[in-house]
């Protein structure tokens, strides 16, 4: 295996550490230490897993692993005070967090899988983007480490989107504090985007300030200012990074998925056939026609790689919601594949976080194993902490198991990570808040989906009539009457049977009590006799 990040390469095979070709002396500790944290970058990896792996059986100091760090940064251009290649998390341990490929070696020779490197950056279809160092326009050196948190950490928060090619921090570093055309800096870098960025303080406030750029054109793609007062600059720079990291994943994904539905199919690629997959069922529903299309994507996919995590993961993902859709000819058969698929993907790629969510999902809708469930999904979340789906999911499954306030605080962090998309985490909150008898919030929630349910009316009917609004409670009442008269899909919503049917199938909801207590808010509000 050959990993290249920036201008160095590891080559685990030959023992050796490359700078542009030109062999890098080092200890062999030295290199192990540096061969275990790029393996493990996903993670942090602590003080004790390295003394434990590194120098099993050995008495070492941590001085001395200390002093290990310090000479792999040197060896690789990095340093204590810039951490932009082994960053250091105090009291914990350590995080290799520069963007790296993984080159594997086609045959005996090493100058052969060298050369491997340089062409799987122009064969990757993957989107590709380079994060360059956000400008402190204040000047001031004393803030520059808060330009320079803003900058590492949407790097490693995009880094955990396995769908996105980040450009190394290294090689995106070169271009600080350097006025260069963003098309000349794209050409450099092999970056088809580029985020660009600046921070100012004034007094007590902070402004940041972010554009995407297309590197073909130069122009602005999307633009953003966050103000912030400067109460906790960690909390502000934290909140601001989120909302940057799951607004361009979002938008680099989509632009992925128009780029492949644009080509012909005699060229697509793996990763554009994933990304067309997706296209067929948006956040994660579809139609039968949809949802059966994008698992002949994904069986397309294994064909080309048949170790594909991401292709597994998403036909497990077609059966889960096949298995929920009504229309299965064979729910049984659909509900096993997608625990099948689910566990091939992992078997792959244990860090795949849309297996773990998948998985999660369907132990809490398959199974009603709601502990196993959210095991998965904490999985996913710790894969990638910036998805919104991972902790929309565990919302819903604790609103299950009646953690209320749990799955209202997982919400609001879904939605703090995409605030243009929160309806599906909206009735998640509802839902606890009404079931916690805090009626009133119920309500306002209920009352602020953008695209709500069929059944909206009649919730929002309930929350009335338990908080005694009896002519409020009637005027929604009817309102859920004739959306209902108007939808032929919807049944007779008079009957108790058909909420219990609607509640296990859709909610998944198991507790009687729960069922009992959404029927007493329907009974009082006239709909349900």
């Amino acid at each position: 295996m050959i990993y290249q990040f920036g201008k160095y390469e590891i080559d685990t095979r030959n023992y050796q550490l490359r700078n542009d070709d030109i062999m890098v002396e080092l200890e062999p500790k030295v290199f192990d230490l540096l061969k275990y944290l790029v393996a493990h970058r996903e993670r942090l990896v602590t003080r004790d897993e390295l003394f434990e792996n590194i120098w099993s059986g050995q008495i070492v100091s941590d001085t001395s692993l200390s002093n290990q760090i310090k000479a792999a940064r040197k060896a690789i251009g990095d340093d204590g005070k810039s951490q932009s290649i082994i960053k250091t998390v105090h009291g914990r341990g350590y995080q290799f967090i520069a963007a790296t490929d993984e080159i594997e070696i086609q045959d005996n020779s090493a100058q052969q899988g060298h050369r491997q490197v340089a062409s799987q950056k122009h064969s990757d279809s993957r989107p590709s983007i380079a994060v360059l160092p956000f400008t402190n326009l204040n000047g001031d050196p004393e803030h520059e480490y808060i330009s320079d948190g803003i900058t590492e950490d949407i790097l490693i928060g995009l880094c955990r989107f396995h769908n996105l090619l980040v450009i190394s921090r290294a090689s995106a570093y070169l271009f600080k504090g350097k006025n260069i055309d963003p098309i000349v800096a794209a050409e450099k870098l092999g970056a088809e985007y580029l985020l660009e960025g600046s921070v100012r303080i004034a007094r007590d406030r902070v402004r940041i300030t972010t554009q995407l750029v297309e590197g073909s054109t130069g122009n602005d793609l999307w633009a953003e200012t966050y103000d912030r007062v400067l109460d906790d600059v960690f909390s502000v720079q934290d909140d601001v990074t989120q909302r940057i990291i799951a607004t361009l994943a979002t938008r680099l994904e989509k632009a992925g998925r128009a780029a492949a539905m644009k080509k012909s199919k005699a060229n697509l690629t793996v990763h554009d056939l994933l990304l067309r997959a997706r296209h067929c069922y948006p956040d994660w529903d579809g139609t039968q026609e949809g949802i059966l299309r994008a698992r002949k994507l994904y069986e397309q996919a294994l064909e080309l790689d048949p170790d594909c995590a991401a292709a597994y993961s998403g036909i497990a993902c077609t059966y889960n919601l096949e298995y929920l859709s009504g229309w299965s000819d064979d729910m049984e058969t659909a509900g096993q594949r997608s625990f099948e698929y689910s566990r091939k993907a992992l078997g792959l790629d244990d860090r795949d976080s849309n297996a773990h969510m998948v998985l999660g999902c369907a132990y809490r809708d398959i199974k009603s194993n709601l502990e196993l469930a959210e095991t998965h999904l904490n999985r996913a979340i710790s894969a990638n902490p910036n998805d919104y789906w991972n902790y929309c999911c565990k919302s819903n499954l604790l609103t299950l198991a009646g953690k209320f306030e749990e799955s209202i605080e997982c919400s609001h962090e879904a939605i703090r990570r995409n605030p243009l998309l929160p309806d599906s985490c909206l009735a998640s909150i509802a839902f606890a808040e009404y079931l916690s008898r805090e009626y009133a919030n119920a309500l306002a929630t209920f009352s602020e989906s953008l695209n709500p349910d069929p059944h909206i009316d009649a919730y929002i009917a309930a929350c009335h009539a338990q908080l005694g609004r009896i002519d409020e409670a009637s005027i929604a009442s009817i309102e859920c009457c004739e959306h209902n008269r108007r939808n032929p899909t919807i049944e007779v919503i008079e009957d108790p049977d058909y909420w219990r049917n609607h509640w296990f199938q859709y909610w998944h909801i198991s507790d009687p009590a729960m069922v009992d207590h959404l029927l007493d808010g329907l009974r009082k509000a006239g709909i349900v006799h």
